[in-house]
């Protein structure tokens, strides 16, 4: 849905469902491995790697 460059590393938001989305961050070790927008892709790590936030629902400004 959306990509941006962060210097060392790469930001993505991937689109989940209609409803949800997960932002992303992966190191930006490849220049032509970075992914367009619409690519499809496959999200895999480590459990204790997550970290989940809950939706209170607060303002987005």
């Amino acid at each position: 849905e959306f990509a941006s460059y962060l210097g060392g590393i790469m930001e993505y938001y991937v689109r989940l469902t209609a409803q949800d989305r997960l932002m992303v961050q992966a190191p930006n070790k490849f220049v032509d491995a970075a992914h367009a927008v619409g690519d499809r892709v496959h999200l895999h790590w480590p459990a204790q790697a997550s970290l989940v936030l809950a939706d209170d629902g607060g303002s987005t400004g």
